[in-house]
Order: C-alpha cells, then sequence, then structure tokens
C-alpha cells in the first residue's frame, strides 16, 4: 500500500491528527464488522495490530496478514475414507476459491516415475507451483494412503508403515481445512488451529505467512527433486536472518545476514512486501522488497530459497 502500515504511520517522525486516527479507527471496525458479520465465511483474525493495518493513498485501513485468522465452518478436509496416491487426475481438496489445492502431486521426473508428493499447490496456474509438500525427501509411490483420524494426518505405505504424521503433539483433531492463503490447517472440535503447514513450512512462503525465530527454509536438489538440497534460510533464536551453504553452516559462516538481533518477525504482508520486524517495538524493521510489488490481482506473489541458495520474492 502507498501509506505504508498503521504502524509506520503512528509512529513515524510525522504523526496524524485526531480526524484521520477516527477514521481510521471507524474504517478498521467496519473491516472487522465485515469479517464477523457479512463475508460468507465468518473470519476472526486473531493478531489484529498496527503492523497489520494498511493504509492506501487516502489513508483508508486495509486489514492484511491472516496468518492467524481463525475461520469458522471451514474445515473441506474430512477423509472419511483414505486418499491414495495413484496416476491420471488423483483426488485433491480445492480451497473455497480454488486458488490452492490439497492432495498428491505427481512428480515430474524421469527418475521417479509414479512417485507423489502430498502437497499444496497453486491451483489455477498452468504449472500448479507446489508450495508445500510433507514428504519431500520421501516421495509415495502409488498407493500410499493418507488418512485423517483424532491424531491428526498420516502418511502410511500400503504395509502401513508410517511415512508422515501431523500434529506430532498428540492434540486430538476432528477436520482439516486449506484455506485461500494456502495454508493447510488441522483443527479441533472447537475449530482451533492445532497444526498449520504455515509453521511448518519447506521452501517456501506465501503472502500472509509469518516466520517466527527458530524457523527454516530448505532448498530443494533441484527443479524437479523436492528432497533438501544445499542451501537454508533461517531466522535463528538471536533473531538474525541467514542464509547458509551445509558446507558453511557449521563454522557460522552466512552468505547473507540481517544482523537484525531483535525478537524478529519475518513478515510477507498480503501486499507483497516482506521485511523483518522487531515483535517488541515495531518502528526496528529490515526492509527485504525495495521496489513496490506488483498488484496482487494481475499475480501470484511467492518467496523461496531456490536450489541455487538464493531466496527470491516473486
Amino acid at each position: 500500500m502507498s501509506n505504508g502500515s498503521l504502524a509506520n504511520f503512528l509512529f513515524g517522525i510525522s504523526r496524524p491528527h485526531w480526524n484521520q486516527r477516527v477514521q481510521i479507527a471507524f474504517g478498521i471496525a467496519s473491516g472487522l464488522m465485515y469479517l464477523h458479520e457479512e463475508y460468507s465465511t465468518q473470519i476472526i483474525h486473531c493478531d489484529i495490530m498496527p503492523q497489520n493495518i494498511l493504509l492506501d493513498e487516502y489513508f483508508t485501513p486495509r486489514i492484511a496478514d491472516f496468518g492467524l485468522a481463525k475461520l469458522l465452518n471451514d474445515c473441506n478436509i474430512w477423509l472419511k475414507s483414505p486418499l491414495v496416491a495413484q496416476l491420471g487426475t488423483g483426488p485433491s481438496t480445492q480451497s473455497p476459491s480454488g486458488e490452492f489445492a490439497f492432495g498428491f502431486h505427481p512428480l515430474e521426473s524421469n527418475e521417479l516415475e509414479n512417485q507423489f508428493l502430498l502437497a499444496v499447490w497453486f491451483n489455477k496456474t498452468k504449472d500448479q507451483t507446489i508450495v508445500w509438500s510433507a514428504n519431500g525427501n520421501n516421495p509415495a509411490p502409488q498407493g500410499f494412503e493418507l488418512k485423517l483420524s483424532s491424531n491428526g494426518f498420516v502418511l502410511n505405505d500400503p504395509q502401513g508403515n508410517e511415512l508422515w504424521k501431523a500434529p506430532r503433539n498428540g492434540s486430538k483433531s476432528s477436520c482439516a481445512a486449506i484455506l485461500d492463503n494456502g495454508n493447510l490447517v488441522i483443527l479441533d472440535e472447537q475449530n482451533n488451529s492445532i497444526w498449520e503447514s504455515f509453521k511448518e513450512p519447506t521452501d517456501t512462503i506465501l503472502p500472509g505467512q509469518i516466520l517466527y525465530m527458530n524457523t527454516t527454509l530448505k532448498s530443494r536438489q533441484s527443479e524437479t527433486n523436492y528432497s533438501y538440497g544445499n542451501f537454508k534460510l533461517i531466522l535463528q533464536l538471536d533473531g538474525n536472518l541467514v542464509l547458509y551453504s551445509l558446507s558453511m553452516q557449521s563454522i557460522g559462516r552466512a552468505y547473507f545476514a540481517t544482523m537484525t538481533f531483535w525478537e524478529s518477525q519475518l513478515i510477507f504482508t498480503e501486499a507483497g512486501y516482506m521485511y523483518v520486524q522487531d515483535a517488541n517495538k515495531s518502528t526496528n524493521i529490515y526492509n527485504l522488497t525495495q521496489e513496490d510489488p506488483r498488484l496482487k490481482e494481475s499475480f501470484y506473489h511467492m518467496a523461496w530459497i531456490d536450489y541455487d541458495g538464493v531466496f527470491r520474492i516473486y
């Protein structure tokens, strides 16, 4: 947005006058009422703060960053029967808008014929880009099954051996959902999220997603090989966002570092901006986007650590 976030506006050098503050407050309240009362799917944002309110050229507020939003009545994955990896057009579940899909995605590799990733992908793009996967290191051959029980998702081979499971903390689940922002969530009986793909990313992050400290993105081996590659992006426990090659991580030598020794969060806004921000002092910001992103209505935004070690924002 042309006037940035509400946080920058409130705490910047040029402070808003009281009439502007009142108009912005009314605008935010109107947006929340729409989400709570008027939108087709009732949404509770759960993370309203000045950093998540963007201001357009007229200082009209726009609510952003729905990564922690709670959607009511949003379960669209029940799996009363197992989801089976199979050739052809296998079964998948689409987000309400159809922008994203979740299911078994075939790998396009001559070396891994008839192998599948349990994945989330862009559903309306020509190449159906994968943005998250559960089993990149262990592609599933035809016949593997995904089950959803009170213990969450379990991916088994035909003999019943476990390949992947979520969540791992013993929480009880009732259903799951693929959301319009690409987040795959498992919900309990009160529709509270007990596991999210946004909190266990692979090599990609999406608008609305926030990375917290001690989170890692790992590159893949190649364009078609999704097993872990040679590079990592890590938001370290000291708040520093760094890029490592595996050969250099052991000696702590990063080839990129933000030097943000704060209570850091890596924020990717719905508008396509990305920055590291101090959770305790909102004016501490390290911008990663130097140009205005293109309109989201015309392009899909995403960011990933590529197999060549470059962290790119699209």
